[in-house]
């Protein structure tokens, strides 16, 4: 195996610690030494040296993801990971000799305001480092942990991957049997201590940073514009719209699948027959999905992901070892992002692609800003070009799936709606988990049982299903951000099925802006109602009604 080529445009290299420190020793002296050199100049200069670091460490990631059980690139990721420690310690000087008197005025003129508020957010203490690493292998330790999990099924080993797509089955049996699997395969200690573990280390770590719990330096470093009591109001204006329409539903579901009393492990079947399916290799699927592009986006996007294609910066293949799901990573310093979908079947490839391709184009069109920290924006504007391109993909449905496509468009929002009930849930808990981080481990269950009853009520109630959500390990307080992001989307949906030309063109001044403005600043630009607005969520809620009666 040749280590070096991650794809056929960018080729990793190890970078050089030592030239990378000593890059950032140079700025370092000439901030506090030199004044002859202009801020602009020496910021510029900074973001090359990170840009250079970082399109490394991105390529590392990528080939670690692409096969996880490659001990070449498990050593090399812990390389870089212990080695920016000492890169991130010069970059916090760096940052700190920026805000001294003589620099900051100068900073603030060329990157502007919201720039400068990222920019601050960088300083903290050293200590935290080792913190970080911690985290990052408990992390491992949790995701090493689904990855063991094997179950001898009908003379067929099966990992944790194969039960969950068994909960789509269309015999009842088979979904029940995979649902009391999955359970009890999560039912265990090392679970409970790996979260244990998880809290406490980001509890220390957010009083290294000045902050009372980990909730309040999530909320801080995710640059909201909005707080936890515009987060209460949008759950509960999710219970009032969004819970009563799932309700209906599920009594329409229980008639459909002519089964009087719907169980957990019916959660994810709606058609007697089965969900929509896909017939076709992978590669035909995916190749049929760029070339679709055309027909419901423009011809920019379209090239733009055939370019992607072409220099096999999409990677839709099954392989043994490969990161299971989806993601789409930007390549710092550059224009482009890499794509990765590992999925068991091919019934759901095209909204999941097309959903990681919408991160492809809003990093595409927001990448040519200099100013670092404008790039990327935050997590919940990250998520509308994704789950809105995702949602303009209806319009060809039935190229994949036939007489079958209404029903999948059915699917599709209903999934959406759930998610964004499971969400609250989520938030709620980490919320009270992160605010009580010796809160013992019943509490803790009791607790997410009682946010189940409220978002959930067609579920039976189980109080140790956070066990099954990767996001409470690896990125928590994100899904909340995904929630919002899904209201706004539903709002270009709804748009687009009236006037493609003009939502196609405020979706791109979307992804245009990158981090340039706040959330809600964003919302006014392109002319999207606030998510925290009960009358936003009246209008969609009408709206999904409607479309729902199909069902």
């Amino acid at each position: 195996m040749n280590k070096s080529n991650t794809t056929e445009k960018y080729t990793y290299e190890r970078p050089d610690v030592k030239r990378a420190i000593s890059g950032r020793m140079k700025i370092l002296h000439k901030l506090n030494n030199e004044k002859s050199y202009s801020t602009r100049d020496l910021y510029n200069e900074w973001v090359v040296l990170k840009d250079k670091w970082n399109l490394h460490l991105t390529l590392c990631s990528i080939h670690s993801s692409k096969d996880y059980s490659d001990e070449y690139w498990i050593h090399e990721l812990e390389y870089l990971s212990q080695s920016g420690i000492e890169l991130n310690k010069i970059d916090i000087q760096i940052t700190d000799s920026f805000l001294k008197r003589g620099r900051i005025g100068d900073l603030s003129k060329y990157i502007g305001n919201t720039a400068l508020k990222r920019f601050k957010s960088k300083t903290s203490s050293f200590e935290k480092d080792a913190l970080e690493i911690a985290e990052y292998r408990s992390i491992q330790d949790w995701i090493d942990y689904r990855n063991s999990l094997k179950f001898r099924i009908q003379g067929k080993i099966m990992n944790i991957h194969n039960l969950f797509m068994m909960l789509y089955s269309t015999k009842r049996n088979e979904r029940k049997s995979a649902y009391n699997l999955i359970t009890k395969s999560f039912s265990n200690d090392r679970i409970n201590n790996i979260l244990n573990r998880l809290i406490h280390i980001r509890d220390e770590i957010s009083k290294f940073s000045s902050f009372d719990n980990y909730e309040e330096l999530v909320e801080s470093e995710s640059f909201r514009d909005w707080d936890y009591k515009e987060a209460f109001y949008f759950k509960e204006l999710v219970k009032e719209f969004i819970v009563p329409i799932l309700m209906d539903v599920q009594i329409r579901k229980s008639r459909k699948l002519n089964i009087r009393t719907l169980e957990n492990y019916d959660d994810n079947i709606f058609f007697k027959s089965g969900n929509p399916k896909i017939k076709g290799k992978q590669e035909v699927i995916l190749k049929k999905c760029i070339d679709s592009l055309s027909e419901f986006t423009n011809e920019d996007i379209a090239n733009y992901a055939k370019d992607m294609f072409d220099n096999n910066l999409i990677d839709a293949a099954k392989r043994k070892y490969k990161t299971h799901g989806a993601y789409c990573w930007p390549i710092d310093g550059t224009d482009d992002s890499y794509i990765l979908i590992n999925m068991l079947n091919n019934n759901d490839l095209p909204e999941t692609f097309f959903h990681e391709f919408g991160h492809a184009i809003h990093f595409h069109y927001s990448s040519d800003y200099h100013i670092h920290e404008l790039r990327k924006s935050s997590r919940e504007i990250l998520e509308i070009p994704s789950i809105s391109l995702e949602l303009f993909s209806q319009e060809v449905f039935h190229k994949f799936y036939g007489k079958e496509s209404e029903n999948k468009k059915i699917i599709h929002i209903i999934s959406l709606l759930t998610l964004i009930c499971k969400i609250c849930i989520l938030d709620d808990w980490q919320r009270i988990i992160y605010r009580n981080p010796n809160m013992s481990q019943e509490d803790r269950n009791i607790f997410w049982e009682n946010a189940e009853k409220e978002f959930t009520p067609w579920l039976t109630p189980n109080p140790e299903r956070w066990k099954h959500d990767y996001t409470i390990f690896e990125s928590p307080f994100y899904d909340l951000d995904y929630g919002i992001a899904t209201i706004c989307s539903l709002q270009l949906w709804i748009e687009y099925k009236e006037d493609k030309k003009s939502t196609l063109k405020k979706y791109l001044k979307l992804c245009s802006l990158g981090g340039k403005k706040g959330f809600q600043e964003t919302l006014k630009y392109v002319k999207l109602e606030n998510p925290f607005n009960r009358k936003t969520f009246k209008k969609i809620s009408k709206e999904l009604k409607t479309f729902l009666e199909k069902y």
